[in-house]
């Protein structure tokens, strides 16, 4: 703020009124706050998630782009990499699903036809006691 004071004697306190005021008014302080639109703010929001999105589905294609080419190029490489991968795991998943088999009981000895279980090995259609 800028305060215009008077020279002469005579304005004395005219001059100390302007000073009281401008001291005052020098505590004043003002905090601007813009006037958005709730609606345009959204606007704006989805637009720059919009930008977003549409920048990292570039950067996804570019990967999904180079990894095919890689692929492509290295085909025979993947392909006996992965057959070789899965004959070592079925190689060694055999003997433990063998090993656990053994220890079941038969279907044809624990359970009757219709899928309940028997007691005490009677025949199916025999009487129980």
């Amino acid at each position: 703020m800028i305060a215009c004071l008077n020279p002469c004697d005579a304005h004395i306190d005219e001059n100390l009124s302007t000073m009281q005021y401008a001291s005052q008014a020098s505590y004043i302080s003002n905090k601007p706050i813009r006037n958005d639109d709730p609606k345009a703010r959204m606007i704006e929001n989805l637009k720059e998630q919009v930008r977003r999105l549409t920048e990292e589905l570039a950067k996804a294609n570019e990967t999904i782009d180079f990894l095919t080419k890689l692929t492509k190029e290295n085909q025979g490489d993947l392909r006996k990499n992965f057959e070789s991968h899965n004959k070592q795991e079925t190689d060694s998943s055999l003997p433990e699903i063998r090993r656990s088999l053994n220890g079941m009981p038969r279907s044809d000895s624990a359970f009757s036809g219709d899928g309940r279980r028997s007691r005490g090995g009677a025949r199916e259609g025999s009487a129980v006691r």
